[in-house]
């Protein structure tokens, strides 16, 4: 019998079932290990697929449930023609170098475009909207009774039941006449109010009415403004964001203004006829982009749709490619784990083995029953972990969406998918059982009947593959980093994988021959780890996979920590304040809040020193204005470096100053030198006395020029009738000296004389106030100052400087605890393997006198070889791929940025190489019994 036929398959599967019955322990020690992936994998498709919206849910979403609310619109008042895909998810102007028109089209105009262009019978109806509003609610736990929270505010004729389609109700009912709101369930969660309670809203645009307000109020901070009392009568749902915090009213809660964030309409078109392809690309010629609900019941053919540009596939091509290479290396890591108990398994049963050979069993037919114990075992697990997995994903919905942490329309659970996942985790199993099939199949049949072990030889071109592979590997992932491509440099990290893999049974080898002088149980450990290369090398390549991910990643992340700080930009010193003066009004920029009334409420709310004023300059016409001082353009000196300056160069130019200089609010101070000492802590003693010479002070020499200049642009303040605000941008060229700083703190400032801003016509305008502490303000007090601040009208955006903090120190520390649970877990089953494996030994050590710690010992041993071979060899396959990365960062896209640095994680790394293999050998020392087994008691 050559070939395996079905009845030789199906009877290596009845031997295979009986002996996964048989050795209970064992099946559930592998089914846990292929099922928890596969349980995991499961339960993130059916949320993932949940997540991701079809063409129903669109429309639910965006035009609710009402068939008369025909489409939306968004972008009308632009003026751009457009051009867009049929569910509207891309669009891009017809001409994409078109600039826009010099002014926005006038509102009702483009309102009026519209309703002409709409189909017979239909007319526009509108939510007005104000994003993203700054609230403050009354809670006797905050300092001051109050805190503040963000929402958003919608108003609308809610009674028409195709607005009222747009969302959900939870309780009560959606607001009827002025006076009454429905706020959305995560407001009302979040804010603790309900159907019948009562709320205050103060909102910008009219004279504030008295202050007070009941337990419970709510009022937008942000300076002048009227007071409302609302009746919250309902709690809702908003489709579009389920997750939202949103109050809804009924027209006339917002104040009719143009007010910067309360002047965003959403257009809708309501009535009987559809809009359809034809109706969207005429109005896509007024430049709105359309969602139709006839358009997504009937698609366009792709012949009329226009082109539009749209990247996303070559991305999501790119992501998906890394996402299957990284599942792949975590089904490696699932079939190196349960690798060793197939091999265990075989040789438990290798007398049974042998007797099929001996009656007349091919090695394919050996080799099958220990694959067939790979798919019986692996098959099981999977459907149960599938079936496990979609329930706790669809139960895992509704809790997600409680906290926020997801918005599903629907439950998607799709058995193609979970049939694909029960393959793959079925052929994790029976690759896991691969290598095991093969040496049992070459065993040696009379001293298997003969309960002897033949020595295990491994062939010359499994290291000599495996050296090649880390080659390989090194290239793929350097041809990645040079080429900034993700794919090669993940798929050369796991050939390198597979090939230290493939060299670690000839590693451990090299090691026992080398262990004649070590105690008698870390040589017995080494030895039996070289003879049973079967079941050490798949134990010590999980411990390296898991351990070549997390140095990989701490690697990088340390050296995206230390990017993260050269290239912070603080706003102020450490402890600094600093707050913008300006005040937004109905049409824009009013005149700012006053400095003086500024300086009382911080020095009242915060531990002041020294209070600085900060002017700019302007236009006699302007309130507000934007000036910024222009580097020089030969020069690259924020560590980025393009090819045609050398990096060595760049790096000790002396024109590029000192690193580490603070640049208070935007760089520019017109004053005597006030604002550059408060700030610097009198730092540039020289600078006053060059101002008063009538020369702009300069501190960073990358603003000054060779002639003795300095270019400063000055933009005048957004005007809402302009697309751009740099459309009248004035340069101004004015005489410089460089200052050289004498202590204090680093500042990147230019100091400009008033009377030279007068001279060329300009005008100096407050801009901000800057202010010193004695220490760095904590939270409560910054929170006290910015609430006493919102309470006279000024919401400049308190800025308190508390410097750079890492936001990956905890991600760090968490990559060593993932390595060294998976670590622990590959070892505990390897050790726990070779204790059950190499019972004999032990007997024959109780037999010849060993004292019950030889066995704790030899567990210790056998826990520090595992642990420790695969903690060095996954150090070393981990510096590919985080090198690689580093390299790609530093000289990704022709530039080189030396802000990026290899940067050794010494906490991170010390916890993997030492912490972990110690943690490990004391595991196998207290988990171990003492007492040798007695495998046969005689009775003479």
């Amino acid at each position: 019998m050559t070939k395996l036929g079905f009845p030789a398959g199906r009877a290596a599967l009845r031997v295979a079932r009986r002996d996964a019955l048989r050795a209970k322990g064992r099946t559930l020690l592998i089914a846990v290990m292929i099922g928890l992936p596969v349980l995991l994998v499961s339960a993130v498709d059916v949320i993932a697929r949940s997540a991701d919206d079809g063409p129903a849910q669109r429309v639910w979403r965006t035009l609710g449930t009402h068939p008369e609310l025909q489409a939306r619109f968004t972008g009308w008042n632009i003026g751009l023609p457009m051009a867009q895909s049929p569910d509207a998810e891309t669009a891009s102007p017809v001409d994409p170098d078109a600039s826009g028109p010099a002014h926005l089209p006038d509102a009702e105009r483009a309102r009026a475009g519209l309703a002409a262009a709409l189909p017979p019978g239909d007319r526009l109806a509108t939510v007005h909207d104000a994003h993203d509003a700054r609230l403050r609610i009354e809670d006797p736990r905050a300092h001051d009774g109050s805190r503040f929270v963000r929402a958003d505010l919608h108003e609308a004729a809610w009674t028409d039941p195709r607005l009222a389609g747009l969302v959900t109700l939870t309780s009560g009912r959606l607001p009827a006449k002025d006076g009454e709101v429905t706020v959305t369930a995560s407001f009302a969660r979040h804010l603790g109010v309900g159907v019948g309670d009562t709320m205050q809203l103060e909102l910008p645009g009219r004279a504030a009415a008295d202050s007070t307000a009941p337990t419970g109020a709510v009022s937008p901070a942000g300076g002048e403004g009227r007071l409302r009392l609302v009746d919250v009568v309902g709690v809702a749902c908003l489709h579009e964001d389920r997750n939202t915090r949103a109050v809804l009213g009924t027209p006339g809660l917002l104040p009719a203004t143009d007010t910067p964030g309360y002047g965003n309409d959403t257009l809708y078109a309501v009535g009987p006829s559809p809009v359809t392809w034809n109706d969207v690309l005429r109005l896509n010629r007024l430049g709105a982009v359309v969602v139709s609900r006839a358009v997504f019941a009937d698609p366009p053919p792709a012949s009329d749709v226009p082109a539009v540009p749209n990247s996303s596939g070559t991305f999501a091509a790119a992501d998906a490619a890394v996402a299957a290479t990284a599942v792949g290396l975590v089904l490696l890591e699932v079939a190196l784990l349960a690798g060793p108990a197939f091999a265990v398994g075989a040789r438990r049963t290798i007398r049974n083995l042998a007797l099929v050979s001996a009656s007349g069993g091919n090695r394919r037919q050996i080799a099958a029953i220990v694959l067939a114990g790979g798919l019986v075992v692996g098959f099981g697990a999977s459907v149960a972990a599938a079936g496990l997995g979609a329930g706790v994903g669809a139960a895992a919905l509704p809790v997600l969406e409680h906290y926020e942490h997801g918005d599903f329309a629907h439950t998607d659970v799709r058995l193609l998918d979970l049939s694909l996942i029960v393959l793959v985790g079925t052929l994790t199993a029976v690759a896991a059982a691969v290598v095991p099939a093969w040496q049992a199949s070459r065993v040696d049949v009379v001293a298997a009947l003969a309960s002897r072990r033949g020595p295990l030889v491994t062939p010359r071109r499994v290291p000599v593959l495996g050296v090649v592979a880390v080659a390989v590997g090194v290239g793929l992932a350097a041809l990645g980093a040079a080429t900034a491509e993700p794919l090669p440099l993940l798929a050369g990290t796991a050939v390198v994988t597979l090939g230290l893999i493939a060299t670690a049974g000839s590693i451990v080898e090299l090691l026992a021959r080398a262990a004649r002088r070590l105690p008698v149980a870390a040589r017995m450990a080494l030895r039996d780890a070289a003879r049973q290369r079967g079941r050490t090398a798949p134990a010590v390549g999980a411990v390296m996979a898991a351990v070549t991910g997390s140095v990989a990643i701490s690697l990088y992340v340390a050296a995206l920590d230390h990017h993260d700080h050269l290239t912070y930009r603080p706003s102020a010193a450490p402890g600094g304040v600093v707050l913008d003066l300006t005040r937004w009004g109905p049409n824009g920029p009013e005149q700012p809040h006053p400095a003086a009334q500024v300086e009382a409420l911080l020095r009242a709310n915060l531990p002041v020193d020294r209070v600085a004023p900060i002017y700019t300059i302007g236009s006699a016409a302007d309130s507000s204005s934007y000036a910024y001082p222009d580097p020089r353009s030969d020069l690259s000196c924020d560590g980025t470096y393009g090819p045609s300056l050398a990096p060595w160069d760049a790096s000790v130019d002396e024109r590029c100053g000192e690193r580490g200089l603070i640049q208070v609010h935007n760089g520019v101070a017109v004053d005597d030198g006030t604002a550059l000492d408060v700030a610097s802590n009198g730092g540039y003693p020289d600078a006053r006395a060059v101002v008063a010479a009538g020369v702009v002070a300069v501190t960073n020499p990358q603003y000054l020029r060779a002639d003795g200049t300095v270019v400063v642009k000055v933009s005048p303040p957004y005007d809402p009738g302009q697309s751009a605000v740099g459309t009248s941008e004035r340069t101004l060229v004015l005489p410089a000296r460089l200052v050289r700083r004498a202590g204090g703190t680093p500042i990147d400032m230019i100091v400009v004389p008033p009377a030279l801003v007068r001279a060329r016509g300009y005008s100096v305008i407050p801009d901000a106030v800057m202010a010193s502490t004695t220490r760095v303000p904590t939270a409560a007090e910054a929170e006290r100052a910015d609430s006493a601040l919102a309470d006279a009208g000024i919401d400049g955006g308190l800025v308190v400087e508390r410097g750079y903090q890492s936001d990956y120190d905890i991600g760090l520390v968490a990559l060593a605890v993932a390595a060294a649970v998976v670590t622990l877990g590959a070892t505990g089953i390897a050790v726990g393997l070779a204790a059950a494996d190499g019972r004999a030994d032990l007997a024959t050590l109780a037999a010849v006198g060993a004292s019950p710690g030889v066995r704790r010992r030899l567990a210790a041993s056998q826990a520090a070889v595992i642990a420790g071979t695969g903690v060095v060899l996954g150090v070393v396959a981990g510096g590919v791929p985080g090198l690689a990365l580093i390299w790609m960062e530093r000289h990704g896209s022709g530039t080189f940025d030396q802000t990026w640095e290899f940067i050794p994680p010494w906490l991170s790394l010390t916890s993997i190489v030492v912490l972990v293999p110690l943690v490990a050998v004391a595991c196998g020392w207290l988990f171990t019994r003492s007492r040798l087994p007695t495998l046969r008691r005689v009775t003479l």
